[in-house]
């Protein structure tokens, strides 16, 4: 089991410039394009997700607290746990077909920045994602 502190920004659509442009001033490491399938949950707290051939678990732990970084900098604190199963062989193949309807399939382009500088193990990263979701009519989900 892993366990993180994130704080999260979420912008529907293009992020601000100088978001971005502070970003890139980190001189992320470009990852490679991959896709990831959600389970369509109504629980903000519970992700759960197919990826590289392991079912990932990640539930909230803790309270949501706001965190004031800057004057005009604010945002949320969040704890999470994670755990990692790998699939076995005989699996379904969901990213080929999901006769559930219930897994969204997730393209997402990263770019990282990291540090493992700090006391202890912790590790500080920064990423910036963008989700590419496919268009899904109302009546795919069940």
């Amino acid at each position: 089991m892993d366990q993180t502190l994130e704080v999260r920004w979420f912008y529907d659509g293009t992020a601000p410039a100088a978001v971005l442009d502070w970003f890139m001033d980190l001189d992320p490491e470009q990852e490679a394009e991959r896709e990831d399938l959600y389970l369509i949950s109504n629980d903000p707290s519970l992700n759960v997700k197919l990826r590289e051939g392991k079912i990932q678990l990640k539930r909230q732990s803790g309270e949501r607290t706001g965190a004031q970084f800057h004057d005009r900098v604010r945002g949320h604190r969040e704890f999470w746990q994670k755990w990692s199963f790998p699939l076995t062989d005989d699996a379904p193949d969901l990213f080929t077909e999901d006769p559930s309807g219930l897994w969204l399939p997730v393209t997402k382009c990263r770019g990282t920045s990291g540090s493992t500088s700090r006391p202890s193990s912790a590790r500080c990263w920064t990423r910036s994602t963008k989700p590419i979701l496919p268009m899904r009519s109302s009546s795919s989900h069940r």
